[in-house]
């Protein structure tokens, strides 16, 4: 080792110059290895943490204007009405080559009758919803407020005991007389109409849903077709054992279920709805479903917080729920309280309380479910009519309803972006959207959510291929040098190696002789390059994070929640790891360049001692 040094001494500028290149070329290697090390690191670590989610929305093939009369302004409303010709469904989804990682799902909600168990909060209400018989003070056209007298209340969810009360045929220009000798049942809802204050409670009924069905079948075809809305009828001898008489029987059965009712909504994947999507809604107590519970339908629920306050619930307590009619038009935010409060033919979505035959939605299904967690929405949660949850809304697996609902689907509506959605695997969305072009369907929108995870990706990809450059350009650099180098120092030592082994040197002693000091060079190159990189790397993948977030084409946030912070992802590794890289890094390059030289020397070491003297070299 002594002569190798002193022989390598002799030439220090070639020697300094080995030490620098080989360094730089282990420096490329560690500096790429850890870069690539990262990436794959992140890319494991975000696909735990982000996901794709695809929501579906058909969009309405026209509007039209409808004329609604306004008795207060005496003159005529007219409001935009969404116009569908069909109805898109979830076959529309199966696209060749496309793997869901759940759904498409399309979530109905179900009301649940509990009458046992406290709808509102003490402090809370709503717009009295009655049925009751009536008469007029006096003949009178009901185009305006006019009292009426109450002669018996059928179903009201408040104690009614006033004698008397103002009614207005609020919707209608010209609404049929009443007489004061006559008795009427009526469908009305109480409200603040024609200048009214609180202040003043003089509170006005109004026109609700009454003796109509929105009833459809499975594909979403009406069970009646343009039924009218009757919610006014004159009570004659033997009106209640008339046909007539039992529909409003049904009507107020049914009024009062809708009262007592919750909504249930089942999924195959609680982050397919967007409010735990998106963090607006989270479990505070317990925890969410298992993979299990949602293969096996097992009887598990999720209650939110405030209905679990007023009823005094708690994790691991059962409820019973008894489902009786479904709504595949909306989210339960938004058809529950269309349900409650029906002015007739000033909501977007009427929604009939009975069934086309004349009766109440009977169950057709129930359960006892066990409380597993308990979620509430987060302060600020954004509060879209559709992307949110109901007061009461309980939430269980798809599979643990064990009976279909074709016979009790009480209102159907086009797929929405809070009803209908996927998820995809997490950068598949270019292939998805090629997949979905070409099945050439224009009126349904998707929209995309992954939470940035195209941008986050995006720069991980930059920072592999730079690790790939880095890996192959250093490993290539070093191949060249210790080739030269190598040349340099073993195969133009021919004489030096003739004379040794001349002198009774055997070969092992000779290659020791030879490569000891270049192995001693390469070593502290190697030391070197892979002790710089660690310093080199962190700012490096810093440089590598850098992400351009213009190009937002599925990134975007739909709901306008802009706001909300990307799930973070580890931008370095830790010194630990950079270091371990770095070393195995060094170590295989300090390997490659001992193979090289062993390579080379053991080609000199082929030839005899006089033949190498002889050589031109």
């Amino acid at each position: 080792m002594r002569n190798s040094l002193r022989q390598l001494w002799r030439t220090k500028v070639r020697t300094f110059l080995f030490l620098i290149l080989f360094s730089a070329c282990v420096l490329l290697v560690s500096v790429g290895g850890n870069l690539l090390f990262i990436s794959m690191k992140n890319t494991e670590q975000m696909e735990g943490l982000f996901r794709t989610i695809g929501t579906v929305e058909q969009k309405p093939d026209g509007v039209e204007k409808k004329a609604v009369w306004d008795a207060e302004k005496e003159t005529y409303v007219y409001e935009n009405r969404q116009v569908y010709e069909s109805w898109r469904t979830l076959s529309d989804l199966e696209l060749e080559g496309v793997e869901y990682l759940s759904g498409p799902e399309r979530r109905p909600y179900y009301a649940a009758y509990v009458p046992d168990l406290q709808i509102l909060d003490d402090n809370a209400g709503w717009s009295n919803a009655v049925i009751l018989e009536a008469s007029p003070l006096e003949d009178c056209i009901p185009s305006g407020p006019v009292k009426m007298e109450l002669k018996k209340v059928l179903f009201s969810y408040y104690s009614f005991n006033a004698p008397q009360f103002y009614y207005c045929d609020h919707f209608h220009k010209n609404p049929e007389m009443l007489y004061a000798d006559k008795t009427y049942v009526m469908s009305l809802e109480q409200w603040l109409w024609h200048g009214w204050t609180i202040e003043e409670t003089r509170y006005e009924h109004l026109p609700a849903g009454g003796l109509f069905t929105t009833q459809t079948q499975k594909d979403g075809t009406p069970l009646v077709s343009g039924g009218e809305n009757i919610w006014i009828q004159e009570i004659t001898e033997g009106f209640w054992q008339s046909e007539d008489g039992k529909r409003w029987m049904e009507l107020a059965k049914a009024r009062e279920m809708s009262c007592w009712s919750v909504p249930v909504t089942p999924t195959g994947d609680l982050y397919l709805m967007m409010p735990f999507y998106q963090g607006d809604a989270c479990i505070i107590e317990g925890r969410e479903f298992t993979q299990e519970e949602y293969d096996q339908g097992t009887p598990v629920c999720l209650i939110s917080r405030r209905f679990a306050v007023r009823n005094g619930l708690t994790v691991g307590d059962t409820i019973h729920l008894p489902l009786r009619s479904a709504n595949y038009a909306d989210s339960a935010s938004i058809g529950m309280e269309n349900e409650l409060m029906e002015w007739h033919d000033n909501i977007s979505m009427e929604i009939g309380l009975l069934r086309a035959d004349g009766k109440a939605y009977p169950t057709f299904w129930e359960c006892d479910y066990t409380i597993c967690g308990i979620y509430d929405l987060m302060p600020g949660a954004f509060q879209d009519p559709g992307y949110t949850l109901h007061d009461n809304e309980i939430i269980v697996p798809a599979g643990s309803i064990g009976a279909g609902d074709e016979e009790n689907i009480m209102c159907w509506g086009p797929m929405k972006g809070y009803t209908t959605s996927f998820q995809i695997p997490n950068g598949s969305i270019g292939d998805f959207m090629e997949a979905w072009n070409q099945k050439g369907i224009s009126n349904v929108e998707i929209v995309f959510y992954d939470k940035g995870y195209s941008r986050l990706e995006s720069g991980l990809e930059t920072m592999k291929r730079t690790a790939v450059g880095l890996l192959t350009a250093g490993v290539m650099a070093a191949l060249f040098l210790l080739l030269y180098f190598c040349h340099m120092l073993i195969a133009r030592q021919k004489k030096r190696i003739a004379i040794e082994r001349s002198l009774g040197m055997t070969k092992w002693e000779c290659t020791v002789s030879l490569l000891s000091g270049i192995l001693l060079i390469a070593l502290l190159g190697s030391l070197a390059g892979s002790i710089g990189s660690i310093f080199i790397t962190d700012r490096a993948s810093e440089r590598m994070m850098q992400i351009a977030r213009y190009d937002r084409t599925y990134s975007d946030d739909r709901l306008g929640n802009t706001e909300k912070e990307e799930p973070e992802i580890e931008g370095a590794l830790s010194c630990g790891e950079s270091a371990c890289v770095s070393l195995v890094c060094g170590g295989g390059m300090f390997l490659l360049a001992g193979a090289a030289a062993l390579l080379e020397m053991g080609k000199s070491m082929g030839y005899e001692p006089l033949e190498l003297l002889g050589s031109d070299e």
